[in-house]
């Protein structure tokens, strides 16, 4: 509602805003009012406080690494291993990817750690461990 004038405090420094409709903090999404604010104060790269974590390319790592070591339940153990693998993995490819020289060390280091883990596999299975 045009009409209607909202009072949004923004602290440029700590990042934090509020607005007096309370909608960010009832509902934790940042509501037009917010975004208008930013806008006319230049800022271009959004606060860290506005994103909710779950929101992030780790945002199950927490809930995650609790769990990975619960060993009454070995299939859940499983998929939060490779849940962990796999966002870890998709930090890794996004840097290493940027520059040959980081591109070759990363590719080097996973051979090196694949051929490491299947050696110890072998040999557990074959009892020499």
């Amino acid at each position: 509602m045009p009409e209607i004038d909202h009072v949004v405090e923004f602290d440029r420094i700590g990042g934090m805003l509020c607005c007096e409709c309370l909608r960010f903090e009832n509902r934790g999404i940042p509501y037009m009012h917010i975004f208008a604010c930013l806008k006319h104060q230049h800022v271009e790269v959004t606060p860290e406080r506005l994103v909710c974590k779950r929101w992030t390319k780790n945002g199950k790592s927490d809930f995650m690494k609790s769990n990975v070591d619960d060993p009454s339940d070995s299939d859940k153990v499983l998929k939060c291993r490779l849940g962990m693998l796999c966002v870890e993995c998709s930090r890794l490819m996004d840097v290493a990817c940027k520059n040959s020289s980081d591109f070759v060390e990363a590719m080097n280091d996973i051979v090196n750690t694949i051929t490491k883990l299947q050696k110890r596999g072998e040999n557990s299975r074959n009892g020499n461990e």
